[in-house]
């Protein structure tokens, strides 16, 4: 137990981000449930590394924690919010831009795109489509709506 005591320690010594890193991640999965349960979480390691470490530690366990919840909260919500959006879009003719190569087999293919016109171009969706399945940089056409 002490062998592992003793090198959990030299790695921490060199890797001194390496829990803050923990912590913020754990915040970030905690806040995907709720984001009230990844602040909380963060009070607690950042109060956990106050008491193990130091008030500094715990301090800024706290704010890698409170900053990585706030950021994913905040990047989430604009996503939600353009996803409506997209979703209360008038369909029609959209054209796009294959990202990565289609895949998917008997005549059915499943790609991301880029979106090149209307009004959410620039938008990044999955495109489906029949035939054979473009390759990265093929542009797309098709008519229609979005569905989530």
């Amino acid at each position: 137990m002490g062998k592992v005591r003793s090198s959990t320690r030299k790695f921490c010594g060199r890797h001194p981000l390496f829990l803050a890193a923990l912590v913020a991640a754990g915040c970030v999965l905690a806040a995907d449930w709720k984001w009230s349960a990844g602040l909380v979480l963060a009070g607690l390691l950042g109060t956990a590394g106050g008491w193990v470490k130091h008030w500094r530690v715990g301090l800024a366990w706290l704010a890698c924690g409170g900053i990585a919840v706030g950021v994913f909260t905040w990047r989430n919500e604009a996503r939600k919010a353009e996803e409506r959006a997209l979703l209360q879009s008038v369909g029609g003719e959209m054209r796009g831009r294959v990202l990565k190569d289609g895949k998917g087999g008997g005549g059915y293919w499943v790609a991301p795109a880029m979106l090149l016109t209307g009004p959410q171009a620039g938008a990044q969706v999955w495109w489906e489509g029949r035939g054979e399945a473009p390759v990265a940089g093929s542009r797309v056409r098709a008519r229609g709506n979005f569905s989530p």
